[in-house]
């Protein structure tokens, strides 16, 4: 088989003419929100105008080479290693790798923001509509991964007979979205999705007010290093399915373990003993002992209540008041949950289940 390399036309969304709308939006989430801060900075670092870095090393004379450029601004700070060119626009940004190649000078562009892919030209992809003349092509996977969780959504409502219950579900103002992703595709979820979704709620040209538009709440994660590595569909070691990790645990211990480990701030080893040789497992299994702490809450504080309810109360919840103390560690232990739930700091919720192994009694009759 001979590789062909030929020209090609494809959709795109102009991302680039989003770039204040995205600006605003990530300003008044980092203003108003609890969204996670490694998120906006990386949502942030794509809101630059274009530049072209340049190690000094490669350039000679740096007046002679601006000269060539289309329009700029340049930074050459003196404790830096390279020079940097501002373009207003991405046109002129390629116009000057253009001159940079011709010259043989070394460059780097920075993360700007560049027109999103619609359309694609593989055959098993789902059919784009046919548009000024441009047939046979299929959509990109990336956008079509953006709204396939509304097109979920819909297929399930049509079994259920309630179709007409799509927009209550993502529109409606009473309605959040949460979206769980890793941080290797906030660009996708937190970029180009807000992008998209909001040209979609907004014609072109108008100014979209974005404390107002209607997007997902975007909750980015750090890596789940699979013993210890990086995990992907290419890797040598490959990670367990679903499937695979339910049939040795269950899913409450997964879920505990997962929320245990602080993917808010760091990546993490994930490391299930049944995955592993003999000689590989030390100590205990870290994710049965994390779920074990829900089973533990469960059998101290809410089946030995109802035993001893049985034994002693004939069956009846007596009635009496709960003592204040009891009350105070409670309602802390409420409030508590909820505040970490609310800024998704999940693994604050395991200090919380032992806390709640402390309280030593139920109730304090009359």
């Amino acid at each position: 088989m001979t590789l062909v390399l030929r020209d090609v036309e494809n959709w795109y969304f102009d991302l680039e003419y989003c770039i204040h709308a995205i600006k605003e939006y990530n300003d008044f989430l980092r203003k108003n929100t609890n969204t996670r801060k490694y998120q906006l900075e990386a949502v942030e670092e794509f809101l630059k105008k274009p530049l072209i870095y340049v190690p000094k090393k490669y350039v000679d004379d740096l007046a002679e080479l601006a000269a060539k450029l289309p329009s700029h601004k340049l930074f050459n700070e003196e404790k830096k290693p390279s020079v940097v060119f501002e373009f207003e626009n991405l046109d002129d940004r390629d116009k000057a790798k253009n001159v940079l190649e011709i010259n043989n000078i070394h460059y780097t562009s920075g993360k700007t923001l560049v027109p999103f892919r619609l359309s694609g030209n593989v055959e098993w992809g789902i059919p784009f509509p046919e548009c000024e003349e441009l047939q046979d092509l299929t959509f990109w996977v990336w956008p079509e991964s953006l709204w396939a969780p509304i097109s979920f959504t819909l297929a399930y409502l049509k079994e259920q007979g309630k179709e007409d219950d799509l927009f209550r579900w993502w529109y409606d103002k009473e309605s959040k979205v949460y979206q769980f992703i890793g941080e290797d595709n906030i660009y996708f979820y937190a970029i180009a999705q807000t992008g998209l979704f909001t040209g979609l709620q907004v014609p072109k040209g108008e100014v979209p007010d974005m404390e107002k538009v209607h997007l997902s709440h975007i909750i980015a994660n750090r890596h789940l290093l699979y013993m210890d590595t990086k995990a992907s569909s290419s890797s040598e070691l490959k990670p367990p399915t679903a499937d695979e990790l339910l049939h040795y645990y269950t899913k409450d211990q997964l879920r505990m373990h997962f929320m245990s480990l602080g993917l808010s701030s760091k990546s993490i080893g994930f490391k299930p003993q049944v995955f592993m040789k003999k000689e590989d497992q030390v100590g205990v299994d870290m994710v049965l002992k994390d779920g074990n702490s829900i089973t533990n809450v469960f059998n101290r504080l809410i089946r030995t209540c109802f035993y001893s309810i049985q034994n002693n109360c004939n069956g009846k919840i007596p009635k009496g008041n709960v003592s204040e103390q009891i009350k105070l560690m409670t309602e802390k232990t409420v409030f508590d949950y909820e505040r970490y739930m609310y800024n998704h700091e999940f693994h604050c919720i395991s200090y919380v289940l032992v806390y709640l192994l402390d309280i030593p009694a139920c109730f304090q009759t009359d």
